[in-house]
């Protein structure tokens, strides 16, 4: 089960030169995080950063908090299926891995 979370960022905050060039636009990295103290005042139950950009010393320079969020709504349950795909993930990765049949040096390769 997962609840949405509502954010609300600052975008004053949000330091420009930090915005890095992509492919399809121009792009902020954020992460958001649960608060340490649980739920502030407000409901609001995480915290939101602007990452550091790439080469950036992030102890030379002070933490940009840009905003916050809490969860809302009612949980929302699992898709159908979704139970067993976690399932069948574990075990594959518990299981030891296939053997391969032994090959005759008659057999043919398909490929070079």
């Amino acid at each position: 089960m997962s609840r949405p979370i509502r954010l609300n960022i600052d975008v004053t905050k949000i330091k420009k030169e930090w915005l890095f060039e992509g492919k399809k636009g121009k792009y902020v990295t954020l992460t958001v995080w649960p608060n340490r103290d649980g739920v502030d005042q407000f409901g609001n139950d995480c915290s939101i950063q602007q990452d550091y950009p790439k080469g950036m010393d992030p102890r030379e320079h002070p933490r940009v908090y840009v905003g916050n969020g809490k969860h809302f709504g009612q949980d929302i349950p699992d898709r159908p299926g979704m139970e067993e795909d976690r399932q069948a993930f574990r075990q594959s990765r518990q299981a030891p891995p296939a053997r391969l049949p032994q090959q005759n040096e008659d057999d043919e390769i398909p490929f070079n």
